[in-house]
């Protein structure tokens, strides 16, 4: 029985040089639902019911894992398996999963292969050999602001980033949560930490100790609008960047370790 005010959301990015296609199959106090957005639009299908087992959910005659997507729907139809996934060592919420957090995120898989492919409205998009990723969200509402960064194209570098308002005890503070994976190494930023972020029009940084990683936005691409929960219902919209190009320069010890700047990265920005 789905509790009242809830919502619990997946996020199933594939990327192959320019091609991009995210869906995002969830539950909600509104109903169930797969939205999708690839490099030239945005979709939403309605369900009325949805099974979700640990990583995994159904939703129609669709299914989503950490194996892989079979997707039957109008407009989209194919088949995609994934190896070889990066999970993250422990929990990206560390303690405060165990907290009431009016939203819980968590990532499954920051880069994995794929083989497979997608009919998108007879568009042919060919991911054999591509890149994927995995996270999922689940509470009551999305933070009122918050920003979302997120990049796994090169073959040594993939992040994540947030950066968002958290109520807790009655109050507010500003969050933020990074992992980055860099020659096989995983580094964690976040307020668990010690880590501070600061959040400009064009520019996410944050710096926790001997670390700091900038993320520029270069450009911030076509957007694409998405909903998302407020107290349950998906009745919120924000919009999406999955084709952003981003600087990311990464320090450890005021070294700089890593400059790269990658195309077709996620970016959502909402409020700030």
């Amino acid at each position: 029985m789905l509790k009242r005010s809830f919502f619990h959301g997946f996020y199933f990015k594939h990327q192959k040089n320019n091609k991009v296609a995210c869906f995002i199959p969830g539950i909600s106090k509104s109903n169930s639902f797969i939205q999708v957005i690839t490099d030239t639009c945005s979709l939403q299908y309605s369900f009325d019911n949805a099974e979700i087992r640990k990583q995994a959910i159904n939703i129609g005659l669709c299914s989503f894992s950490d194996m892989g997507i079979e997707i039957d729907l109008p407009d989209i139809k194919g088949l995609i398996e994934y190896t070889n996934l990066t999970p993250l060592k422990t929990d990206i919420m560390s303690f405060f999963k165990y907290f009431p957090m009016e939203c819980r995120h968590g990532v499954v898989s920051m880069k994995h292969n794929l083989k497979g492919i997608l009919s998108v409205e007879d568009e042919i998009y060919d991911f054999n050999e591509g890149t994927g990723y995995i996270e999922f969200d689940k509470g009551k509402s999305f933070p009122k602001r918050y920003v979302w960064v997120q990049s796994n194209e090169m073959d040594n570098f993939s992040i994540m980033m947030s950066v968002a308002d958290i109520p807790f005890c009655k109050f507010y503070f500003e969050g933020c949560i990074c992992a980055i994976i860099y020659n096989m190494q995983e580094y964690r930023l976040a307020t668990y930490l010690g880590a501070k972020a600061q959040v400009f029009s064009d520019k996410v940084i944050i710096t926790q100790r001997n670390m700091k990683i900038e993320a520029i936005i270069i450009e911030a691409g076509k957007h694409f609008d998405l909903l998302y929960p407020i107290r349950g219902k998906m009745s919120g919209i924000v919009k999406e960047h999955n084709n952003s190009k981003i600087n990311f320069k990464f320090y450890i010890d005021s070294n700089l370790v890593v400059d790269a700047v990658c195309e077709n990265c996620g970016f959502e920005i909402h409020n700030y």
